[in-house]
């Protein structure tokens, strides 16, 4: 995992990209909403390990998360909580831990706090993230319900049986 600085909107889920050592996980990874990295140039940690699984026959993935950075103002959030939150929810359901984002979203809420109290102090700041916005294509990936398949059956035929309209 790592992350790349970039014009994002603080107010949108986080872009993840990711390479893969083969086309079956590729396929895997494409139920995560992600894009796939089609970097050149120089090699990241992230690349190095990939390319030694691919090597050794191995399976992997690198996820590599948009950090929002906005040059113009000096800012930039180093310990993104939100972009780690989206990592940490593609890899709670890739591995089927249990995880709790508790104290993860009450960073983000924080940070989101001390970044819309900028953006009411400064209009110029404001009307980037504004750009931003608009331009950004947002691929939201929905935090799955920690169901198994029996309570998922459950559920839905309750949902039937209200709702035979």
């Amino acid at each position: 995992m790592c992350g790349i600085l970039d014009m994002s909107p603080y107010t949108r889920e986080p872009l993840i990209s990711c390479t893969c050592t083969d086309l079956k996980v590729k396929q895997e990874m494409e139920n995560y909403h992600v894009t796939f990295s089609n970097r050149t140039g120089m090699a990241s940690f992230g690349q190095v390990l990939i390319h030694t699984c691919q090597k050794k026959g191995l399976e992997g993935v690198n996820f590599t998360v948009r950090v929002p950075y906005y040059p113009e103002f000096n800012a930039f959030i180093g310990e993104s909580p939100k972009s780690l939150k989206a990592i940490l929810i593609r890899l709670k359901d890739l591995t089927q831990l249990d995880m709790d984002f508790y104290e993860l979203d009450s960073e983000v809420q924080e940070v989101e706090g001390k970044l819309d109290f900028v953006r009411q102090q400064n209009p110029k700041f404001n009307a980037l993230i504004q750009e931003l916005e608009k331009q950004y294509i947002e691929m939201p990936y929905p935090e799955s319900l920690d169901l198994s398949p029996s309570d998922a059956v459950s559920l839905a035929e309750e949902f039937l049986k209200n709702n035979r309209d």
